[in-house]
């Protein structure tokens, strides 16, 4: 049974990251830069690039929050999420979808970094990348100390 004391629903809106997509940024130059190094033929070096170029995108849209997703992309990201006094999670998705979901064990808990692994409906799986920058201050706290207290149930 939950403890009384964070029984209260968690709300939260993840906001875009600077600090991820920042990192996400520098990270894939830094593989461009050692693409070009290589010395490979220009066309595989093209495309690699390419598809590098479309990794970014897809960081940026999914986890970063940078970019609104396209279609295809937005039944992947994660809008919103409310974590109920029973300790039940609802997902809203960016397409405005909302899935019941069970947070997994191998969640990752940190005060810099919080992977959360989500299992839904169809077996799908769903991952929500949260810096500091990513929630507001009191709000990533009180869902760092109830993951350390609940965590999965």
């Amino acid at each position: 049974m939950s403890s009384p004391r964070y029984a209260a629903p968690l709300w939260l809106e993840p906001q875009p990251s600077r600090r991820l997509g920042g990192l996400l940024i520098l990270l894939h130059l830094i593989a461009a830069l050692a693409l070009f190094a290589t010395g490979l033929s220009a066309g595989f070096t093209g495309a690699l690039a390419g598809l590098l170029l479309l990794s970014l995108g897809y960081s940026l849209s999914l986890h970063a929050r940078w970019i609104t997703p396209p279609g295809w992309l937005a039944t992947r990201r994660i809008e919103s999420l409310l974590w109920d006094s029973e300790g039940r999670w609802q997902l809203t998705l960016a397409d405005g979808s909302q899935h019941d979901a069970t947070l997994q064990r191998d969640y990752y808990l940190h005060p810099g970094l919080l992977l959360l692994n989500f299992a839904g409906d169809r077996d799908r799986r769903l991952t929500l990348v949260l810096l500091p920058d990513s929630l507001p201050p009191e709000v990533h706290r009180q869902l760092r100390v109830r993951l350390r207290v609940e965590g999965t149930g």
